[in-house]
């Protein structure tokens, strides 16, 4: 792997969006980055599926009864869940893993620089671990936001920030501004705020 992906990939740049207009559109969007380490793996499908397998895990320790599960490593599309939460609000759960081939890099300092399976934004191979709703067929019918909004609420409140809680050691999260918080990265549950350099 060349001197320059590596470095890039171990800077904290990769989400600041500094540099060019491609990081800087990926900076309006929250994204999550992986440095499985290199150990943990003895080839890319291998890195791959464990971290497929690792994530599968999570949702089924959080109560999610997988009805599609495949060794494939990649949807395009959302697969189906069944929780009582789905049901009491009366919409399809989805969850949506995509695992894309890692690049051979380096973690950042913060979580000790070794040598990692990479997936990040500056490796253009950024992950997507998801879990969301689709509201039923009246309220998109009638397109009733707020019975829509509030399943949003509910999804998020139920499984998407106790799976964010849950994302492991080697993840690095990053969460973009809002209209009361300014943007933050999370390490291993730690959170760092930007400093304006001197």
């Amino acid at each position: 792997m060349s001197h320059d992906l590596a470095t890039d990939t171990a800077q904290d740049h990769f989400v600041l969006g500094a540099g060019s207009t491609k990081k800087k559109t990926a900076r309006d969007y929250d994204s999550v980055a992986f440095y499985l380490p290199y150990e943990k793996a003895a080839s890319p499908e291998e890195a791959r599926k464990y971290v497929f397998d690792h994530f599968i895990k999570l949702m089924k320790d959080m109560g999610l009864e997988l009805e599609d599960v495949d060794s494939e490593y990649e949807y395009g599309v959302g697969q189906p869940f069944t929780h009582p939460t789905c049901t009491k609000l009366d919409t399809n759960c989805r969850y949506r893993i995509r695992v894309k081939e890692p690049v051979v890099a380096y973690a950042p300092e913060l979580l000790g620089g070794y040598k990692a399976w990479v997936w990040s934004s500056a490796s253009t191979n950024t992950p997507s671990i998801a879990i969301y709703d689709v509201a039923n067929f009246s309220d998109l019918a009638t397109f009733n936001l707020n019975q829509i909004t509030s399943n949003e609420k509910a999804i998020q409140a139920s499984f998407n920030l106790p799976l964010n809680n849950a994302f492991p050691d080697w993840a690095v999260q990053y969460k973009t501004a809002t209209y009361n918080r300014a943007p933050y990265v999370l390490v291993k549950g730690k959170e760092y705020k930007f400093e304006e350099p001197k």
